[in-house]
Order: structure tokens, then sequence, then C-alpha cells
């Protein structure tokens, strides 16, 4: 079986500049590992490849090709590996991630293992297992290897972006920014935090226009109508006057309405007809019993 994308060799190596070399291996690592990914299905193509087709235009004997091949394309996997990854930024991405996986274990007066991840002291002091943090020192770090192997959260592993933000940090020197992180500056999975949407500052909403929106009445129902095309919903139909005071009857009085209520709900014919309903079911002495 022939190769179908033979690999052109620059004829002179000295006079070829590192970044053409760097693709020529790039495509080197490319070819092998497709010659790898034939190899699950016909042994036979890769064979072909590495004992005739590859010497050939190397002019070299298969076993130095091999080596070769092998050793270039380990040394030019660990070259693009090797990159500095920078630091993540604590107070951003690592301070919120520690808040919300760890600190509702490890912090406070009950911390899980004597382990306490609130503040740069008591996390390199460790804890009941010893040293948790060596910086710079992935290996060495008992908190990685918990991270990594998804022992740690135990209930609901990090993910695989979350670990590598731990990793980079880790790797880096475990900067710390602020001193002691506030568990409840950042929402949990468990509980609101500060961050928590009803506890920030009031704002000025102005409501969205929606073209041919016959429905809206008040501008609160302009957000309505937004999030609703959003999902590719529309708004029901109107409900008749039975219906609707059938609806907030059982909703505030737990009741049906009465006949009586039903001939006045349907003898007012003003604008104002539902907030009179309302009104009186809020004055009725049935509201918010149990």
């Amino acid at each position: 079986m022939r190769c179908e994308s033979p690999i052109p060799v620059p004829e002179n190596c000295r006079g070829t500049s590192s970044s053409e070399f760097r693709r020529w291996l790039l495509r080197i690592r490319s070819a092998i590992q497709s010659c790898f990914q034939r190899f699950l299905n016909d042994t036979g193509f890769v064979t072909n490849v590495l004992l005739n087709r590859v010497p050939h235009e190397f002019g070299m004997s298969p076993l130095r090709t091999v080596v070769v091949i092998c050793c270039s394309t380990l040394a030019l996997h660990s070259s693009l590996q090797a990159a500095p990854q920078e630091s993540p930024d604590f107070d951003h991405q690592v301070a919120p991630l520690l808040a919300q996986k760890c600190l509702i274990c490890h912090s406070g007066v009950e911390r899980k293992g004597g382990l306490d991840l609130s503040s740069r002291e008591s996390a390199m002091a460790g804890g009941e297992s010893g040293a948790v943090i060596v910086p710079g020192d992935l290996k060495g770090s008992l908190l990685w290897d918990h991270v990594s192997s998804d022992q740690m959260p135990p209930k609901k592993p990090l993910s695989p972006a979350e670990k590598a933000t731990i990793e980079r940090w880790l790797a880096n020197g475990a900067k710390w920014g602020t001193e002691k992180i506030d568990p409840f500056r950042f929402t949990t999975e468990s509980r609101a935090g500060v961050d928590w949407w009803s506890l920030q500052p009031l704002q000025t909403c102005v409501p969205p226009k929606i073209d041919g929106a016959d429905w809206i009445r008040n501008p609160v129902d302009a957000f309505v109508v937004e999030k609703l095309k959003e999902a590719g919903f529309a708004p029901s139909q109107p409900a008749d006057k039975r219906t609707l005071i059938r609806r907030v009857s059982f909703d505030l009085l737990g009741l049906p309405p009465t006949p009586q209520q039903i001939d006045q709900f349907l003898a007012d014919t003003s604008d104002q007809a539902y907030e009179h309903l309302v009104d009186r079911m809020f004055d009725s002495p049935h509201y918010g019993e149990r």
C-alpha cells in the first residue's frame, strides 16, 4: 500500500530556517499520527511506510529512520508543551473557585481535615495530612493530587477548565491576592453570596421595544414578551372572565368564586374590572387563611 501524502524533505537542512524546519517537523508528527490511526486497521500500511517509503525519502536505514522520527516527534511535542503559561489572577479566577468549591468544607471552626484555605497563612500551614500546597511544585502539592484525581471536591469534581486554573496557579508559585477570602463574597450551588442578583443595587431598566405586541399593557409585560420570544414562544390567548375569576379566587383564597362574585365581575365592563376583582379578594377575610 502506497503512502497517500508523502512528506517533502528539505533539500538542504542547513539552509532551512527554524520556522520552516518546525513546520516540517509538524507535518512529520501529523503523518505519524495518521499512520498510527491507520495501524488499527492495516498494519501492512505502517510497515510499508516505515520500512520502504520513508527510508527512500530520507536515504537512511529503516531502523535509523524510526529512531530519528520518534526522537524528533518527542522533542517537538516537548517544546510545544513547554511554553510558559501565565499565572491566573488570584482575586478574579482562583479566589472565586476556592470560595465556591472548597471553603464550604475547608474554612471556619469546623474545617474538614484541619485544612483552612481561606487565607494564605492557613493554606500554607496545611492540615492533618501536612502541607497541601508547595508553590511551583505540582507533584509535591497534595491539593493538586486530590483535585486532579477528582477526590476533591468529593460530590462534584472540578471541570477541566477549573482544574487548569488550579494547575497554572500552583505551577506558577501559588501567588495569593487579597489576604483573606470572604466565603460569602461569591454565590455557590447551595447558597447565595454577595454577588447574588437580588442583592445588587437597583438600576433603571428601560423596557424593550417589542414590535406588534398587542399583548403588552404595562412595562413589565414588555420584559415578559421579550423572554418569550427569545425562547421561541408566544403569549397565550387572553382568558375569558369566568376562567379569570376562578384562577384569581383559587390563587388568593383557595376557594372557588361564589355565583354572586361571578355575576359582579361579569357585570363590571370597566377597564379596571380586574383590578377591582383583585382588590375585593385582598379585602376578603379568607385571604391568607390556611
